[in-house]
């Protein structure tokens, strides 16, 4: 099967990879790395992708994103990939805008698509409980209480969970 890509693909796939390579390239991960900073990104250099529109491509148009799918965030990520960007990229612009776009309510899709289009909100997805990826076998519970949940049980590694403003848990 052949993969060709549309005239606005290909010129995402150049916006991307001129970004990546001029303002993200390798030495940057290795300074990142080397300086030991906790947050472990560049929060202006995620602000320039969230203007470039890469944080809001799988959100749609009325929730401020541009409404594409796989096919244009796998072209973004393929170029940040070439690059090491460390970057929350994968962490809220896939995961998060994806799981709140697809499983989110009116009211939450309203509240955090936006947000997590214009680079302000970063999210996280809790859901490892054990050494192997197990995601079909989730054994944290999820009680009403009140206006929320009471949760019980743990999550294990949490990728980007150190800078997420909001934590998607599977339960």
């Amino acid at each position: 099967m052949a993969f060709i890509l549309t005239e606005e693909q290909t010129l995402l796939r150049e916006t991307a990879q001129k970004f990546f390579n001029e303002q993200v390239p390798v030495a940057d991960f290795r300074n990142l790395r080397d300086s030991e900073d906790a947050k472990g990104y560049n929060p202006a250099l995620w602000q320039q992708m969230a203007e470039l529109g890469f944080a809001g491509i799988l959100v749609d148009g009325e929730y401020g994103g541009i409404g594409c799918g796989a096919q244009e965030m796998g072209i973004v990520c393929q170029e940040a990939g070439r690059t090491l960007a460390a970057t929350p990229l994968f962490s809220t612009a896939v995961l998060g805008a994806g799981l709140i776009g697809a499983a989110g309510s009116p009211a939450q899709k309203q509240s955090l698509l936006p947000k997590i289009a214009s680079g302000e909100t970063l999210t996280a997805l809790a859901l490892e409980e054990t050494a192997h990826h197990a995601p079909a076998q989730v054994a944290l519970d999820a009680k009403k209480s009140g206006a929320g949940y009471t949760l019980s049980g743990e999550k294990r590694f949490v990728m980007d969970g150190h800078i997420a403003d909001k934590i998607i848990v599977a339960a």
